[in-house]
């Protein structure tokens, strides 16, 4: 008999497909760092006499989240199982005790601006300059950053992506150098960052400078979803921390999640170290063979992510968009992220020399799929017009109409392609005409559904 589990068949069938996983989570799907995971259930507990409880700092989450912080290089560490949506939560929050205005990259995933919302903080965003060949926004300067400072004194924290989607690194501690000059909390989204610990010449934000640092262990090392870890040095206190965090995170958080960022800490110094060394080789190696062959670009920025892959098929005439279908429905290849520029591969300790080998061999392949050159300067680089903090949208009364219609009104919701979900528009933005043919290539229609400000509120 058949079971009616429309989830978990469709999510059995895209497993049971066979295809090769460069994309989120980092486990890949397989049962590493201990095959204890498999069977999960076994370990899914709650507060009981000695299992701990996560907002009272006490044996054995503390000790497990002190290895933690050892090994993120760092005062304190403080697990998240609501991702690190949550811990960016946590962290406004704490801000929110100290300032009321925040320095916000405007290329802050779309939590942060949730965040804003709900806390009443003022942003001023600052804007990344813009790689307009590949359209990726570049790295902070410390140029910019002062600039945006001396220009409000009222500023009491800047809020930082770091490494970005298509791994670009911001100094982070010369950004800190800046901040602290000026009493400016520094705090750092380093979600896709988790594995810089255990690479040769990184390390997490915190250990560079940053007050406090978010990590999402599920994003690039062996651990499930949602699992993530706040970091912190001494700005905060703990339960000052642990406190914040109860108000954004389920009373029974996941022991399973929990217990898999212990096991992936544990995994990442030992064998995954090696791991890693060997995989940033092999990237390398990866790039090298790409670009010789003039055809694609594989992208490599200075002080970038060793292992984040960012391939560019479109000077080549196939956009990122085709160049993952193909790569998915020809060869199961499945890549973490395309636009209309390039396609972007997730790599980590999860995978195989044997899976990288099939990855290069693939986009190879897809060489022989080339036309001629296309434009895909479809981005617009004028910054959106603010009418509305994130805060006041959130007072007023909103509608939902078609997108062919918004032109002109006010976002009362992030309008962000998922992933990787950076608002194009932010709440509080004008929706202009001149932004839509960029959310067109990313997969919205004239007739999807948007929220915007009610026109009589």
């Amino acid at each position: 008999m058949k079971r009616d589990l429309p989830l978990y068949n469709v999510l059995k069938e895209r497993n049971d497909a066979g295809t090769i996983r460069f994309h989120m989570p980092g486990h890949k799907g397989k049962p590493i760092p201990a095959s204890v995971l498999s069977t999960s259930c076994a370990i899914d507990f709650t507060e009981l006499y000695g299992t701990g409880n996560l907002y009272d700092g006490v044996y054995p989450i503390f000790d497990a989240e002190d290895r933690c912080a050892s090994a993120w290089g760092c005062e304190n560490a403080f697990f998240l199982t609501g991702g690190a949506t949550m811990g960016i939560h946590t962290m406004l929050s704490l801000v929110r005790m100290r300032t009321g205005k925040v320095l916000v990259d405007r290329g802050s995933h779309k939590s942060v601006y949730n965040a804003l919302g709900l806390l009443d903080l003022e942003p001023v965003y600052i804007y990344p300059e813009f790689d307009k060949k590949h359209g990726i926004a570049t790295a902070y300067t410390t140029d910019a950053v002062s600039a945006a400072l001396e220009k409000d004194e009222e500023i009491g924290a800047f809020i930082l992506t770091s490494p970005t989607y298509y791994g670009i690194c911001t100094d982070i501690e010369k950004i800190a150098e800046v901040c602290h000059e000026r009493g400016v909390l520094l705090l750092v989204d380093e979600a896709h960052g988790a594995h810089f610990p255990f690479i040769s010449g990184k390390g997490s934000a915190v250990s560079r400078g940053a007050d406090l640092a978010v990590c999402s262990l599920h994003k690039t090392l062996p651990a499930l979803g949602q699992a993530a870890l706040l970091t912190a040095g001494k700005t905060f206190r703990d339960y000052e921390i642990r406190q914040k965090m109860s108000i954004f995170g389920t009373s029974s958080p996941s022991y399973q999640i929990m217990a898999s960022i212990d096991l992936a800490r544990d995994y990442m110094e030992n064998e995954g170290r090696e791991v890693c060394k060997k995989h940033i080789e092999k990237i390398h190696e990866i790039r090298d063979i790409i670009n010789k062959r003039g055809i694609f670009t594989a992208l490599d920025f200075p002080d970038g992510d060793p292992l984040r892959l960012c391939v560019m098929t479109s000077g080549a005439g196939i956009s990122g968009y085709v160049a993952a279908r193909i790569l998915e429905d020809e060869y199961k290849v499945v890549c973490e992220m395309a636009d209309e520029r390039q396609v972007l591969f997730i790599i980590t300790p999860a995978d195989t020399e044997e899976e990288l080998d099939i990855l290069l061999n693939s986009i190879i392949a897809l060489e022989e799929r080339r036309g001629e050159a296309i434009s895909a300067e479809t981005v617009s680089h004028k910054a959106p017009c603010v009418k509305l903090s994130p805060h006041e949208v959130m007072k007023r009364e909103c509608e939902r109409i078609m997108l062919k219609n918004a032109g002109g009104r006010i976002a009362a919701a992030n309008i962000s392609p998922y992933p990787p979900g950076i608002p194009v528009i932010a709440m509080g933005e004008v929706i202009e005409d001149e932004f839509l043919p960029y959310l067109y290539h990313n997969g919205f229609d004239d007739e999807d559904l948007i929220l915007v400000i009610k026109e009589d509120t």
